[in-house]
């Protein structure tokens, strides 16, 4: 074991809370940082209906200049998941993995939070839990700990284990206010929601089918399916395949390819992970 450096000879490389939260954020386009909580979302409702049917389950955004929610009934976070892992800044080698996830609260949540405004409240139950936080953002970066430096952490305002939360109590709602001026700009303007609710809509397409409700402004997101022409004269092609050396759980893999009657600018490769669209008519291998 390598003997302890004196204090002297340390030199102080930790980043700061300012430097992080522009880095973590410059780089990400506005729709996508609130695609990231969108996920997170449909994560919580495969958790709870891993049958495939999410009848019953919804998920409603408002996107205004004035203040960002999203609120949906999907199961809630976990009080041990929130304390340990859902608000860190990225995963650690202990933070346990969820099957057929989308999210996996690395960065995308909190990256969101600092994205879009000022100040955050996070308000979850589970069906045996429940807890609030709400986070000054501007206080939470000069926050320091008795011996001066930075303290990273989030604070539960309220916290309630070990009860019985009715079902129609459970899931969680996240508000964002003090909005940086950038986006309250975007938040008002029509292009900016229509798109919005174009992306939520493909990305989730399978989710929608499945019967997860999602709305934006109260207006329902509309799935529209990829489907392949079939008749006596022509049917999809079909394969389907497993892997077993990409980690602790098996991969697998369905691929179907056939004709369609989109536009030629909507065809090309269509890959989904996890319910989720992750690529959208590519044809870099079709030119």
């Amino acid at each position: 074991m390598p003997a302890q450096q004196p204090d002297n000879m340390r030199i102080n490389a930790s980043p700061t809370k300012e430097f992080f939260i522009h880095m973590l954020v410059r780089d990400i386009p506005l729709n996508r940082a609130i695609i990231d909580l969108v996920d997170n979302s449909v994560d919580g409702a495969q958790r709870i209906r891993n049958t495939g049917n999410c009848e019953g389950l919804w998920i409603r955004l408002e996107v205004k200049p004035e203040k960002f929610r999203i609120a949906d009934n999907c199961g809630g976070i976990p009080i041990d998941v929130a304390r340990d892992y859902a608000f860190r800044f990225g995963r650690t080698n202990a933070t346990p993995s969820t099957l057929h996830s989308i999210g996996q609260f690395g960065v995308g949540m909190k990256r969101t939070f600092f994205k879009l405004g000022k100040c955050f409240r996070v308000k979850s139950a589970t069906s045996i839990s429940k807890f609030t936080i709400e986070i000054d953002v501007d206080e939470w970066k000069t926050r320091q700990t008795a011996e001066g430096a930075e303290d990273w952490h989030f604070e539960f305002k309220t916290l309630e284990d070990e009860i019985s939360v009715p079902e129609e109590e459970q899931g969680t709602i996240i508000e964002i206010d003090r909005l940086h001026d950038s986006v309250a700009e975007s938040f008002g303007q029509d292009f900016f929601l229509n798109r919005l609710s174009q992306e939520i809509a493909v990305a989730h397409s399978i989710s929608l089918e499945r019967g997860l409700s999602m709305t934006l402004n109260g207006i329902p997101l509309l799935n529209d399916p990829l489907k392949l022409l079939q008749s006596d004269e022509i049917s999809p092609a079909y394969a389907e395949r497993s892997y077993d050396n990409f980690g602790r759980q098996p991969v697998y893999a369905k691929l179907y390819a056939g004709l369609s009657d989109r536009s030629k600018e909507e065809g090309g490769w269509y890959v989904f992970c996890n319910g989720r669209l992750v690529v959208r008519a590519d044809q870099s291998n079709l030119q």
